[in-house]
């Protein structure tokens, strides 16, 4: 399996997938990244970046390639991190990439994470429960930065959404996808 990235320094190059253990595995669209990547192209350069549920990294390769200064990925499957490590090796942007091998709660209650411009949560879609890691994920973020919240169109995200103190939220919906875009209330 591979994954192309659209744009940037790095446009065209493809990730590598192992085949084994990513028959449950979901990346974002190529349609749906690109419309994203657009959506806040003006926030890219030199931002700082975080792939949660980075899977293959697909969307935090796409920032550094599009100028990002750097990308946590936080995947908790070892065979995935173990990928996202070599991928980065293969495109030569290891030096900006940080991998966390960790479960995503784990991540978000350890003190060593910096604040982030753009934050990119893509949780399993059978998951529901997952959603309810929004409030916590928006407390990453800088600002002026925001969270950018993949989840299945309709299910389980709304709640969450609505319950946002202090946040302005949008969403944008792309076939059976619905993307949240969350930042700060100014």
């Amino acid at each position: 399996m591979h994954l192309r990235i659209i744009s940037g320094r790095l446009g065209g190059r493809l990730l590598h997938l192992k085949d084994g253990g990513w028959a449950c595995f979901r990346p974002t669209a190529q349609r749906v990244r690109e419309a994203v990547s657009e959506s806040i192209k003006a926030r890219i350069a030199g931002a700082r970046v975080a792939d949660l549920c980075a899977g293959s990294g697909a969307f935090g390769f796409e920032m550094l390639s599009r100028g990002a200064q750097s990308v946590d990925f936080v995947e908790k499957d070892r065979a995935r991190a173990q990928a996202l490590q070599t991928n980065a090796r293969l495109l030569g942007v290891d030096t900006c990439c940080t991998v966390h091998c960790i479960d995503i709660r784990r991540f978000l209650l350890s003190p060593r994470h910096q604040r982030y411009n753009i934050v990119f949560y893509d949780p399993p879609y059978d998951d529901e429960a997952l959603a309810q890691n929004v409030p916590d994920i928006v407390k990453l973020c800088a600002g002026d930065g925001v969270v950018i919240f993949e989840h299945a169109k309709g299910r389980g995200a709304p709640e969450v959404l609505r319950a946002l103190e202090g946040c302005a939220v949008s969403s944008r919906i792309y076939g059976d996808t619905e993307i949240a875009y969350i930042s700060h209330a100014v």
